[in-house]
């Protein structure tokens, strides 16, 4: 009887703390969600994480573990007495949702795995270092993994960046810099010391880590929106009241520091890397390109992109404030000594200009006058009577509005056009002018004489070849000179993006040569050929319609020289006024006097060819305007056909 009773009591207390366990556990280790979403990091293609510089340069891969392993599935049971022994600070308890993740990465992305563990290498010393110095729990260096896959150059599609996936707000309300050349969030030791004082602030407001992990998923407001609806006062208590994108945060946490501790036991084989993990800062006080120090020592410009993410167009900044640089601890005395040879290497290719001219004028030839505005006069007469545009007017004499009040007077600039083969707004390569001569030809017909009197630039293809230099790419290349990737390609018959070092590259570069007009080309016809005014830039408000005006030319001619199938255009878009070069054959040219009155007109006959237009024809005979060439031949309109024969008003 007493045994029974005692037995019993034994059962009754064990029942009792089993139950108590029990209602522990149910909330925790119970808990299962089929509608997990995924962290985007683990949507993470593989193949692109496993291309960055480092894996592919120092991997060290065990082919035959990797084809051979195959993951082991153990019981519940097993998953929660070695995660009950991990030693953490923070709390990793067992449901089927982590048993999920725990899967996921164990099977499903094992790969992924396998790679994250060869980077951690070098990226978990830095994660500890700065957790250690804010005294917070070690294992959160394991964030990363699921913020980023431990990718530095890694963006989500909300626009979050870096290992730790900072938005931009946040890095900046946390001290970070970004803008277009930098950007701290990429950094991994300045962003590691961000996210460990962010943490830190998360904890002291909940007291709770899985309410901070969850805060520095979704942000502190919605954790506390969930607290509120659910009463709860933990992560699991609150769970269902999450955003779905955070439900699954905190178990994919705690299923990663169960594989990276665990990663044996489902035969895992880590990629490891023999990468130079001693490396050193220097400080940079003026602006460097990376292909600058690439060129000058010899380094591959892909591992000091991997050193330095936080640069993001290969630019340090250096000339606004001091930068760092982090190069390998081999490479820092080379710098050093060879300092001013890689600032002044190819610095103009790279320097930024701190002052320019506009394309076509020079500040000591210009010149200043005053137009009084009469009655009737309007922002567009003005400019097209002075020859310059609406909104240099509008500039000059900040003005706003197109509003003009008779009597004032316009600041108008009147500049000398220099030439120059840089940028211009309408490259002029030539207009030959035919004097006001006339000689006899065998016919006794006379016709016009053409005489030179200044010189042109004249389009130059010049060949050169590049040595392809270690870690050098078709687009580097391309920039470093100019031109484009699909240049390159052309001119050297490439199939594809993939060179190697040594290999010698053809590039075509356009040259401007000035040479006399009289060293022209002349044809076996003895046609002269004549480059008109190629191309014009689009300037704001302008269309095809106040283009072809300008140039007395139609908005057809403009769309067949121009290749466009409509009648869209963009602001700073060139395009041709003149499609193709103009012929000029003397015996087009005969005088005709015409008496009327008293006065005597002088006619010239020309025949219109291909790509000719009222404007460009003009242009031929000084003094000679558009308008004076319909009155004489009676037109309607400034449509022209090849062949079409035309007065010239001379005389």
């Amino acid at each position: 009887m007493r045994i029974f009773v005692l037995v019993s009591l034994f059962i009754a207390v064990n029942a009792s703390v089993f139950a108590q366990q029990f209602r522990h556990i149910a909330v925790k280790d119970t808990i299962s969600d089929k509608a997990i979403v995924l962290p985007e990091s683990l949507e993470s293609d593989v193949d692109s994480l496993f291309s960055g510089w480092y894996l592919k340069k120092y991997a060290i891969i065990d082919a035959n573990c990797i084809s051979g392993s195959v993951n082991i599935d153990y019981p519940d049971s097993v998953y929660i007495q070695r995660l009950s022994c991990m030693p953490t600070v923070i709390e990793m308890p067992f449901n089927q949702i982590v048993k999920s993740y725990i899967t996921f990465y164990t099977e499903r992305r094992r790969k992924l795995v396998e790679n994250m563990m060869g980077l951690g290498t070098y990226y978990f010393p830095i994660f500890e270092q700065e957790l250690e110095k804010a005294g917070l729990p070690l294992e959160l260096k394991y964030l990363p993994i699921i913020e980023s896959a431990l990718r530095p150059e890694a963006t989500s599609r909300a626009g979050a960046a870096g290992l730790w996936q900072f938005m931009i707000g946040t890095a900046k309300i946390l001290g970070m810099e970004v803008n277009s050349l930098v950007d701290e969030r990429r950094e991994p030791v300045k962003s590691s010391e961000m996210a460990a004082h962010y943490l830190k602030e998360l904890y002291n407001i909940y007291n709770d880590w899985g309410l901070a992990i969850a805060a520095y998923n979704c942000g502190p407001g919605n954790v506390n929106k969930a607290i509120r609806r659910s009463g709860g006062k933990d992560y699991w208590e609150i769970y269902n009241f999450l955003p779905r994108e955070t439900r699954g945060y905190l178990p994919a946490f705690i299923a990663a520091n169960y594989v990276m501790h665990y990663y044996n036991e489902h035969n895992i084989c880590p990629v490891r890397t023999d990468m130079p993990l001693t490396t050193d800062t220097v400080h940079i006080n003026e602006q460097i390109h990376f292909q600058q120090i690439a060129d000058v020592l010899d380094i591959p410009i892909d591992q000091l992109r991997s050193l330095n993410p936080q640069y993001r167009r290969d630019i340090i900044p250096g000339d606004s404030k001091t930068r760092a640089l982090l190069l390998p601890t081999q490479q820092v005395y080379a710098f050093i000594e060879a300092r001013d040879s890689i600032v002044r290497h190819q610095n103009g290719l790279y320097a930024k200009r701190t002052t320019v001219e506009p394309a076509g004028y020079s500040a000591s030839n210009s010149k200043v006058i005053y137009h009084k505005i009469r009655r009737g006069d309007t922002l567009s007469k003005i400019a097209y009577r002075y020859g310059v545009t609406t909104q240099e007017i509008k500039r000059w004499n900040h003005l706003r509005g197109n509003t003009l009040i008779a009597g004032r007077s316009l600041k108008i600039y009147r500049n000398k056009v220099v030439s120059t083969p840089q940028k211009e707004e309408a490259v002029k390569k030539k207009f030959v002018v035919a004097s006001s001569d006339s000689i006899k030809n065998n016919n006794n017909t006379e016709v016009l004489k053409s005489s030179v009197e200044t010189v042109t630039q004249q389009k130059k293809i010049e060949t050169l070849y590049h040595k392809i230099r270690s870690g050098e790419t078709l687009s580097v290349i391309a920039n470093r000179y100019g031109v484009s990737t699909s240049n390159l390609k052309k001119w050297n018959g490439l199939n594809s993006s993939r060179i190697r070092a040594g290999q010698k590259l053809k590039i075509q570069k356009t040259v401007y040569v000035k040479i006399p007009v009289n060293e022209l080309s002349k044809s076996s016809e003895g046609r002269e050929i004549i480059t008109n005014v190629t191309e014009h830039k689009v300037k704001s408000g302008e269309t095809l319609a106040v283009i072809a005006s300008k140039y007395g030319v139609t908005v057809n001619q403009l769309k067949e020289w121009n290749n466009l199938s409509s009648s869209r255009i963009q602001v700073g878009q060139r395009l041709k006024v003149s499609g193709e070069d103009v012929a000029i054959t003397q015996n087009d040219y005969k005088v005709e006097e015409n008496v009327n009155g008293q006065a005597k007109v002088k006619f010239k006959y020309h025949t219109v060819t291909k790509g000719e237009s009222l404007w460009t024809i003009s242009k031929l005979f000084p003094g000679v305007t558009s308008e004076l060439i319909i009155k004489a031949n009676n037109l309607g309109s400034s449509s022209l056909k090849v062949g079409q024969v035309l007065k010239i008003p001379v005389g």
